[in-house]
């Protein structure tokens, strides 16, 4: 194994210094919450620093479409997962007071755990499913409520955020059962389909798109619309222009994108559309809009797939941000408030919220 192999992918000398700067406050941080989770949970079995050099080069390998299978132990991907999980939801910006004109409240949503979300005295009848990002094994409702939280003042509705299951202790497809459980459940409350928008981040993104899939297979009546915000939608396929922009994405191509497929693809068909929603049938799908940055590793995925959704006559709506990495909504950009005020606007489109 080469020394190459054991470099970061990423070369933040070609990201936006703005971004780049945002990134280097959470790196204090993110060592901090490191130190913390080895202490709290030993890594008993474990040779952390082994870990990470083999995930390094199986970054690489997966980029290079390499086979990575054995790399890493089941054993060694969940205490990987879990120390992402634990860092994601130690951030300060995670932890901040919530103001008071929020009122967050937990449910069981058909045996789901969720969080309802009231923004600055929302319109009750109408209501955004949210799922959060995290590539199936980390993320939460509570490290997205930055998000969540913006897009429930602007939209004007209540938010009903998922904390599906995660991958690896529940692959494929217990997330996508959960969707269709918390779906269900605002129908059943009484909620009209015609009400309700779906929404989400990266995975939460591609859950709401298979969910659509999903529902119309089952035949329940569909939701008015859904926000995409870097949606994955083909874990079956990487082109090369997915690795010629690798170097410019750095919240996505070190992140272990191999283990993602290891621990929620599993051994589960890549191509199910219920997985890669951009090999599913597209037809009758509600109004689409679709946000990606263009130095973002899934760019081209969510542009062919929103090609391919507008040639089976679905409104489609993809709006591209120049510069832009991967959970790019997260930070503190002028382009993020921008989004959101877009997204505000589609959602009052669809729900037609603003008539009396």
């Amino acid at each position: 194994m080469g020394e190459e192999d054991l470099k970061l992918i990423v070369d933040l000398s070609r990201v936006r210094a703005d971004i780049v700067e945002q990134l280097m406050k959470w790196v204090p941080e993110s060592e901090q919450l490191q130190r913390e989770f080895f202490s709290k949970h030993p890594p008993v079995g474990i040779d952390v620093q082994d870990l990470m050099r083999r995930i390094r080069i199986g970054n690489r390998r997966f980029l290079r479409g390499e086979d990575t299978e054995g790399l890493v132990s089941d054993e060694e991907l969940l205490y990987f997962a879990k120390l992402n999980r634990y860092c994601e939801d130690g951030y300060s910006f995670v932890n901040e007071p919530i103001s008071d004109d929020i009122e967050c409240t937990e449910v069981d949503a058909g045996g789901v755990p969720a969080e309802w979300q009231d923004c600055s005295d929302p319109d009750m009848d109408k209501v955004i499913l949210y799922f959060h990002g995290g590539g199936y094994m980390a993320g939460s409702i509570k490290d997205h409520r930055c998000m969540t939280f913006q897009i429930g003042r602007l939209c004007r509705t209540r938010v009903l955020s998922v904390d599906y299951r995660l991958a690896p202790e529940y692959p494929y497809p217990a997330q996508i059962e959960d969707a269709v459980k918390a779906y269900k459940w605002l129908l059943d409350g009484g909620t009209p389909s015609s009400n309700v928008i779906l929404m989400g981040l990266s995975a939460g993104g591609s859950l709401s798109l298979s969910l659509l899939v999903k529902l119309r297979e089952l035949g329940l009546d569909l939701p008015a619309g859904a926000v995409l915000k870097s949606p994955a939608t083909d874990f079956a396929s990487f082109s090369d222009s997915v690795r010629d922009i690798a170097p410019l994405d750095p919240l996505l191509c070190d992140a272990g994108l191999f283990l993602m497929m290891q621990g929620f693809v599993g051994d589960a068909d890549a191509m199910d559309p219920l997985i890669s929603p951009i090999y599913a049938d597209l037809g009758n799908l509600p109004p689409l809009l679709i946000q990606v940055g263009k130095n973002e590793m899934l760019y081209d995925h969510c542009r062919m797939f929103a090609e391919k959704a507008k040639d089976a006559g679905v409104d489609v709506t993809l709006q591209e941000y120049p510069d832009m990495v991967h959970a790019w909504h997260l930070m503190d950009l002028p382009e993020t408030h921008d989004a959101f005020e877009k997204i505000a606007a589609f959602v009052r489109d669809q729900l037609d919220t603003q008539k009396e």
